[in-house]
């Protein structure tokens, strides 16, 4: 259930911007609409297009990979194995590991994530031997040895 306070103010601010306003002001409640919307209805809400003033990068910046996040800067032949390595040698799938990044707001190009995490973990395997198929379609990753 939404918050009453909180659906006042965005009813309040509504109101408010019936009047005539400065650009900045103008901007300044919208940006406060869109943002009060969220936390009311989610990311979802129709209003929330309609009132943004951000551009389309910015809204993509917002939900880009963070730079605190394990796989910043990773291309997906070294993320996954990095999952990997972040669950406890727990063997997962693909599509596991695809949703693990998705949830980071890891993006990639592919048609088919998990396809591409599935050939990405093969080609590892070939070229560095730290990751391995485990069976019934999951990867582990392989312990390296310390001496």
């Amino acid at each position: 259930m939404p918050s009453r306070p909180l659906q006042q103010v965005l009813a309040d601010l509504f109101a408010l911007a019936k009047h005539p306003q400065m650009p900045e002001e103008r901007a300044a409640i919208n940006s406060a609409m869109v943002e009060i919307t969220r936390g009311l209805f989610g990311n979802e809400h129709p209003a929330i297009d309609a009132l943004s003033t951000e551009s389309p990068s910015q809204r993509l910046d917002r939900d880009a990979l963070s730079k605190h996040s394990a796989f910043y800067g990773l291309g997906l032949r070294e993320a996954c194995p990095k999952q990997l390595s972040l669950v406890d040698r727990r063997p997962q799938s693909a599509s596991e590991i695809w949703e693990a990044l998705k949830a980071e707001c890891y993006k990639t190009a592919h048609t088919n994530p998990a396809h591409a995490v599935n050939h990405a973990l093969r080609r590892r395997a070939r070229t560095h031997g730290d990751v391995l198929p485990v069976g019934a379609g999951k990867w582990g990753d392989r312990p390296l040895a310390r001496g």
